[in-house]
C-alpha cells in the first residue's frame, strides 16, 4: 500500500487541504504525466478516496529555495512515487537522495529516513523517531506520537541547536524535554513505526500535488 499520512496538505480548488478531509468529487490539481514543459497543470476530480491501512513511512526533509532556512518536513510510505525534476522521472520516496523534486520554487531533498517505534523506558506507546536513534539525539532528529487519532511531531532543532529550523504541518507533540532530550534512561528501537495513510485516485491524469513546496506525486 502507498499513501500520506493525515495531516498531509492536498492542492485543491479551495485552498490547501488535509489528505484525509478529500472527499469524492473535490478537484485537486494535477497534470499529465507526459508532455514536457509547456504541459496544462489544471485542477480534476476526485474519483476515490480513501485510507489504505497501516504502512511504515519515511520521513522526507527539503529545503526551498525561496526560504533555504527552513528544512521542510513531509512523512509518506516507503514507496510512494515522487517527480525527480533533474532526472525526469518518478521515484520510490525512500529512494530520494540528493534530489531535485521540483523546478518551480528550487526545492531540494537530500536525505529520506526511515521512521522506527521507539520506546522510551517502561514506555511502550505510540512513538516514532528518525535520525538521532544513539545515545543521544541529533541535529535533524524528530520525535513522532501517535495517539491513535492523529500525528504530533517534536522536531529536535526546535531547541536552536542551529540556525535552520525543520518544519512541518503537524501539531507540537507536548513532550516534556526532561522525558526524553536529557534524561539517559532507555531508549530501544523495536522495528518500523507504522501509521495509517491515506491516498487518492484522480481522473485522467492520476497526479497530484502535496506540501506548501506543491511536490508533484503518482496516485
Amino acid at each position: 500500500m502507498v499513501g500520506f499520512v493525515a495531516g498531509t496538505l492536498v492542492h485543491t480548488e479551495r485552498g490547501l487541504v488535509p489528505i484525509q478531509e478529500i472527499k469524492v468529487g473535490d478537484r485537486v490539481l494535477s497534470r499529465p504525466e507526459c508532455g514536457g514543459e509547456d504541459v496544462v497543470t489544471e485542477y480534476k476530480r476526485v474519483t476515490r478516496a480513501f485510507c489504505s491501512g497501516k504502512d511504515t513511512i519515511v520521513q522526507i526533509p527539503h529545503i526551498r529555495e525561496s526560504n533555504p532556512d527552513l528544512i521542510n518536513i513531509l512523512y509518506m510510505t516507503d514507496h510512494y512515487p515522487v517527480w525527480l525534476e533533474n532526472k525526469k522521472e518518478w521515484s520510490a520516496a525512500i529512494d530520494l537522495v540528493t534530489s531535485l523534486i521540483n523546478s518551480d520554487d528550487f526545492s531540494y531533498v537530500w536525505k529520506p529516513s526511515e521512521v522506527f517505534r521507539l520506546r522510551l523506558g517502561e514506555n511502550i506507546s505510540n512513538y516514532g523517531a528518525c535520525n538521532g536513534l544513539g545515545e543521544e539525539f541529533k541535529y535533524g532528529s524528530s520525535v513522532l506520537l501517535f495517539d491513535g487519532d492523529e500525528l504530533s511531531t517534536f522536531n529536535i532543532d526546535d531547541y536552536g541547536y542551529c540556525d535552520q529550523k525543520y518544519v512541518d504541518g503537524f501539531a507540537k507533540s507536548k513532550i516534556l524535554k526532561n522525558n526524553i532530550l536529557e534524561n539517559k534512561f532507555e531508549r530501544l528501537v523495536i522495528g518500523r513505526f507504522k501509521l495509517p495513510v491515506y491516498n487518492i485516485e484522480v481522473e485522467d491524469y492520476q497526479t497530484f500535488f502535496v506540501s506548501k513546496a506543491g511536490l508533484w506525486v503518482h496516485c
